[in-house]
This record gives structure tokens, C-alpha cells and sequence, in this order.
């Protein structure tokens, strides 16, 4: 099909010097992969990873206490989203109570967690959350470059160095919804501080992992500094 449609609208391969997939066995299978098939024809084709998909698998690590309280939360949401009347009634509940919002659920009954150790895990889950989403939107864009993509992730892989020894100074500014909820309820971050440290160190890893060629200087000359003096 894939060559069906390159002779149908007239296109070369040799014109071709790129193609990025999104890392699936069919894509880049050795034998029958599409970036095999490709490969053949124009051996010069570069073959990528897609950077969007490969920070979303090296955002799926979650340490164990912190995914405990992720699958509650996940299911209370489809929950109350499986049937319209229980968004309905949860949306009327919320208006109510003179929530701020009617669709963010809240969950305390916990039986093997306190319910400020819960809450707090969920506030930083919500922090690192927003983070990691922020970062998705903006290597995102049809005008986006490589290069762009890869100082924007080895920024925030930057960051993370940054939060894990601020942490370790009990310094939660850096996580909002974190913060606000130990400084209004009086605590510190001792209790879970092992945790985020090992969940931050283990995202690290494997955007390390994910991402082992996001040195682009070797690009840079000639095109994002084009007037440097070699």
C-alpha cells in the first residue's frame, strides 16, 4: 500500500530524507517494519523516533506509592464519567457545595492512608503532572525543530536535578498545589520526601533513556547561531 501511494501521487523516495515514526514494532520491525521497506528503497533515509511518543513513555513512571494513589483517583473518575446521570448529580453536588469547580472529583476515604499523606501525594501528582504536560505542549507545533524539542527537554531534565535538591532542603515552592497544601495544613515533606526524590531520580533515568541524542551542537553552526566566529 505504502508504495501503491507513492507511484499513485507521483512521489520519490530519493527525494526523501527523513521519516519519524512512533517507535511501534510495525514501524521499525527489522524484517517487515515500514522503516525497513523505506530503507530499501533510499538507504540514505534518516528514521526517527517521534519525540512527542518518547516523552510520553518516559513520563509513565510512577513510583509504587505514588501509583497507589493514582489508581484511586483514576477510579473514582470512571466512576462518577461511566454513566452521564453520575456526572450530572456529581456536577450538581459540586454547585452545592459552592465548589470552585464541577467536574474535579475529590477523594479522601482512604483506609491505608492518612488522609493528609493521600491528599499531599495527590497535590504533588497534580504538580507533576501539569509539568510534564506543559512540556508535551510545547515541543509540540508544525513549526517546532529538533533542536528546539531537545533544549526544551534537556531543560526540564535540568529541572529536575534542581527540584530533587531543593526538596531535600524541604523547599516545595517550585510544586503549587504541593506547597499550599502542607503550608495550610501545617506539615512538612519529610514523610514523603524518599518518594518524590526516587519517583523525580527514576524520570530522569529514563528521559535519559528515551532521549540519549539531544546534543545538538553539532547542529547548531550555520543554523540557530548563524553568525558564530569558528
Amino acid at each position: 500500500m505504502l508504495d501503491t501511494f507513492m507511484v499513485e501521487e507521483q512521489l520519490s523516495w530519493e527525494k526523501c530524507v527523513s521519516v519519524c515514526t512512533d517507535g511501534a514494532a510495525a514501524m521499525t520491525g527489522h524484517r517487515s517494519g515500514v522503516v525497513t521497506r523505506i530503507k530499501a528503497a533510499n538507504p540514505k533515509i534518516a528514521a526517527t523516533h517521534c519525540m512527542l511518543h518518547r516523552q510520553a513513555l518516559a513520563s509513565k513512571s510512577v513510583a509504587p506509592d505514588l501509583h497507589d494513589v493514582l489508581e484511586v483517583v483514576v477510579a473514582a473518575v470512571n466512576f462518577v464519567k461511566s454513566r452521564p446521570l453520575k456526572s450530572r448529580l456529581f456536577a450538581k453536588l459540586c454547585t452545592e457545595m459552592g465548589a470552585a469547580h464541577d467536574r474535579l472529583l475529590f477523594h479522601s476515604e482512604v483506609r491505608w492512608l492518612s488522609r493528609g499523606k493521600w491528599m499531599a501525594k495527590l497535590a504533588y501528582l497534580a504538580d507533576i503532572f501539569s509539568c510534564l504536560n506543559g512540556l508535551n505542549l510545547s515541543i509540540q507545533g508544525c513549526y517546532s525543530t529538533i533542536l528546539e524539542a531537545s533544549d526544551k527537554i534537556n531543560a526540564f531534565r535540568r529541572k529536575i536535578d534542581l527540584w530533587v535538591h531543593k526538596l531535600q532542603r524541604g523547599i516545595t515552592d517550585m510544586f503549587p498545589n504541593l506547597s499550599e497544601f502542607v503550608d495550610t495544613n501545617g506539615m512538612g515533606v519529610d514523610f514523603m520526601l524518599n518518594t518524590i526524590t526516587s519517583h523525580l531520580t527514576s524520570l530522569n533515568e529514563h528521559f535519559s533513556h528515551y532521549f540519549p541524542d539531544t546534543d545538538m551542537e553539532k547542529y547548531m553552526t550555520g543554523f540557530e547561531i548563524p553568525f558564530l566566529v569558528m
